[in-house]
């Protein structure tokens, strides 16, 4: 063996007389592709290539960070009498409050939203520059751990509720057509349906004793209907199947094998794995959304303390959201006992400032926030599903409370009394915030679909929280048990690894070397069928994959969100978070 410490380098004038010394640099490489082989060591992989690829596909450890833009239009006023209130709000008609002729009302500004308060006057509570990012929201890191079912209701186009629960499938309303000549029964259903032609659907309906029926066409004659709308052939079904007729399906993929291939229907729960105080939220340095900030000059001799003051009503700011805390997933499976490949960021609003979060079961001290889906986001406006007397819709997370007077009180500083109106000294108010999430808190998530014989799961339709005015503090609705306020998507879906895109079988009842723990046996077909994970850095065709740096033994991941904050009367439909490149020509 060649011992490279007796290596000499000998230069060329003294290896022959008239020897020029040139080219005399050698370069070395820090580059190592190989390692020594130590005696005994039989399974030592030498390649430090494939020790890598090894390494990151078997490291259970990620560190997160991601960037998210904070959007939101600031479009639900109101009044008050709580001094702190009336003093900093963005006013609607200053004009007509100073003289009098109406209360002094406006809207709260941007920073009672946003995931950085810069408030450091307010004179309502005692602000804190370190824990400007903790007042009104709280982050945690979350996965699905299980499925559970939910009740839940859709408000039909013709005002007919659809009540149903999660585990019952998909709501649908029935409609007769004739399309290109031929009868079909068409089921509108308000989430995409996720079926094809080649599926069959179970209805609550029996007809000649069987109630599984044979997918005809998908949509009818709208633009993109084969999204929400499918359709069977009337063959004569007659009066059992009727117009309007209300109910819910559930898909099978074949008719020969119901138990095994029929999917299940059910809402996520995520429990907490990261709280918000492994948590960082900064600032993304100077960068903005791509939307204008709105404010304004608040004379002196407009306002109800005489201070002249910039008010701002909506802003443009994004921010970086660290992971403190590396997060570990082993021995963990997700809501279907399958390998953990996603977690997700979950947002819940705090509203340490008292403005929202009133309890709706005030007994327990829980439910600040209303839930739904985002079918239950209605365009004209609210809806029974969101009233305050539907327990189904509560969020039953802790709420915790302080009382303040306009003289000074608990939970705050003194409050200032201001001039143009009543000033209700001695007023007492109370103002609930709901507490940060605890490790293993669990929360409702999106309504999804899983078949076992595809081994995918579906989202079928997004959940969202909705925050709602105190209308003790801050009237903003003369029906205070339903009032307007402002949806947003709880949690962010953060992809670790992938699954793919192929199934995967073996024939016969007994396992094989390698064969993944979270493989399905299927009796019927007699075969086990399961999906790989990819490894990470593969990337295929279609673009799935992930491909995370990996160092110091753990995946660094990152992400971009957009989370916004949607107000009463608008929903999530048309607002794209992919940029799309503008047409050109050839000649552009």
């Amino acid at each position: 063996m060649l011992n490279n410490d007796n290596i000499s380098v000998v230069p060329q004038n003294f290896q022959f007389i008239g020897g020029v010394n040139d080219g005399l640099t050698y370069p070395l490489s820090l580059n190592q592709s190989s390692r020594n082989y130590v005696q005994g060591e039989q399974n030592r992989v030498l390649n430090l290539q494939e020790q890598y690829v090894f390494e990151r596909n078997k490291s259970l450890k990620f560190r997160l960070s991601s960037k998210f833009q904070f959007v939101m239009d600031n479009t639900i006023s109101g009044t008050t009498t709580f001094n702190d209130f009336k003093n900093n709000l963005y006013y609607v008609n200053p004009e007509l409050s100073i003289q009098g002729l109406q209360p002094w009302g406006g809207y709260p500004q941007y920073y009672e939203f946003d995931f950085f308060r810069n408030d450091s006057t307010n004179a309502h509570i005692d602000f804190k520059p370190v824990s400007a990012y903790s007042y009104n929201w709280s982050f945690a890191i979350t996965y699905p751990h299980k499925n559970v079912d939910a009740k839940m209701s859709y408000l039909a186009p013709d005002g007919v509720a659809i009540n149903f629960s999660a585990s019952t499938g998909i709501p649908y309303i029935i409609k007769k057509k004739k399309i290109n000549g031929k009868p079909l029964i068409v089921f509108e259903c308000p989430v995409p349906h996720n079926l094809t032609t080649l599926n069959y659907v179970l209805l609550p309906v029996t007809f000649n004793n069987r109630n599984i029926y044979p997918i005809y066409s998908l949509g009818d004659e709208g633009f993109g209907s084969e999204v929400y709308k499918f359709t069977i052939y009337d063959i004569g079904y007659g009066s059992a199947f009727t117009e309007n007729d209300l109910g819910t399906f559930k898909k099978v993929i074949d008719p020969l094998n119901v138990e095994e291939t029929t999917s299940i229907y059910y809402c996520r729960e995520h429990k907490v794995l990261v709280t918000n105080d492994d948590i960082n939220v900064v600032k993304a340095g100077y960068e903005l959304n791509g939307f204008n900030p709105d404010k304004k000059l608040e004379y002196s001799a407009l306002t109800p303390n005489n201070v002249r003051r910039i008010s701002i009503k909506n802003a443009t700011n994004s921010y970086s959201v660290i992971s403190k805390k590396d997060l570990v997933i082993t021995g963990l499976t997700d809501n279907n006992g399958l390998p953990i490949t996603k977690v997700f960021y979950t947002l819940i609003n705090k509203g340490y400032a008292g403005y929202f979060n009133k309890p709706k079961i005030p007994n327990q001290n829980r439910g600040g926030l209303k839930m739904g889906w985002d079918f239950n986001i209605s365009s004209g406006g609210t809806n029974n599903w969101w009233s305050d007397t539907n327990l189904d819709a509560v969020v039953p997370l802790r709420v915790g409370s302080y009382q303040q007077s306009n003289s000074g009180g608990v939970g705050g500083k003194a409050g200032k009394t201001g001039v143009g109106g009543s000033s209700n000294n001695g007023a007492s108010y109370t103002f609930y915030y709901n507490l940060p999430l605890t490790t293993d808190t669990t929360l409702i998530g999106d309504f999804c679909e899983f078949n076992k014989f595809t081994q995918l799961e579906f989202v079928i339709s997004e959940n969202y929280h909705k925050i709602n005015y105190n209308q003790t503090v801050f009237p903003t609705s003369l029906t205070p048990e339903n009032s307007d306020g402002y949806y947003y998507k709880p949690h962010h879906e953060v992809e670790l690894r992938v699954f793919s895109v192929y199934v995967e079988s073996f024939n016969g009842a007994s396992a094989i070397d390698n064969l993944p723990n979270w493989a399905y046996y299927s009796q019927k077909y007699n075969k086990w069928i399961w999906r790989d994970l990819y490894d990470v850095g593969f990337i295929d065709q279609d673009g799935n994959g992930v491909d995370h740096p990996f160092t110091n033994d753990a995946s660094y991941v990152f992400d971009n969100f957009i989370f916004k904050l949607i107000p009463e009367g608008r929903t999530n439909k048309g607002f794209t978070e992919v940029i799309y490149q503008p047409l050109t020509d050839d000649c552009q």
